[in-house]
């Protein structure tokens, strides 16, 4: 029976050229990254109002303006 199995198996993957490991495997990439996306912009959601939480004066303290917060967050972003 096992035999029958992996011969089933072997057919499909050559006639789909789709293998059940390769679907997981790329199930699992996706939600990985995801995953780290959703991280990344838990993170900057943060930034974002811990900024927007501080005074005119904080902020030129640390040498930003309010029009400004956005881009010093996401600099060295790719959505520059």
């Amino acid at each position: 029976m096992i035999l029958g199995v992996l011969m089933a198996d072997t057919t499909l993957n050559t006639r789909s050229g789709i293998s059940l490991s390769g679907l997981f495997r790329t199930v699992g990439e996706s939600l990985f990254a995801g995953l780290c996306a959703m991280g990344e912009a838990r993170s900057r959601s943060r930034q974002l109002n811990f900024y927007a939480s501080l005074s005119d004066e904080e902020l030129k303290k640390r040498g930003l303006t309010r029009d400004g917060i956005v881009q010093h967050v996401f600099a060295g972003s790719i959505w520059r």
